[in-house]
């Protein structure tokens, strides 16, 4: 089954896109899944991370997609994206790896840019 995203859905999405805009990025958390994957940490280790003010990108959208979920998602029977795998823990290869995604909705740039200006 697709589940698309209605208008009330990316609002919940466009919201924890914006509140989490201008995140440094994190080359260490990538490092640090690495070592968890490899089992050098623990599930939940951290020793190259610069913070909890820093992210990479597939955390960051799987920051958003979990905001949707709990939100809207969950009542609708929409699987977890990517299941009960920890949020820190979404590696950029798992948003098109994964079995609970497919491409369910485009987001098409406004005409305007994305500035509201």
């Amino acid at each position: 089954e697709h589940f698309t995203f209605s208008e009330s859905g990316m609002k919940v999405i466009r919201a924890a896109a914006e509140a989490i805009e201008g995140t440094k990025y994190d080359p260490g958390d990538l490092v640090d899944m690495l070592l968890r994957q490899l089992g050098y940490l623990p599930k939940k280790g951290r020793l190259f991370n610069f913070g909890m003010k820093r992210v990479v990108c597939s955390v960051g959208v799987q920051t958003c997609l979990m905001k949707w979920w709990q939100e809207i998602g969950r009542e609708n029977e929409c699987p977890r994206p990517l299941g009960w795998q920890w949020v820190e823990d979404a590696a950029p290869a798992d948003l098109v790896m994964h079995k609970t995604f497919t491409v369910i909705k485009q987001i098409k740039r406004p005409k305007g840019g994305w500035n509201r200006g």
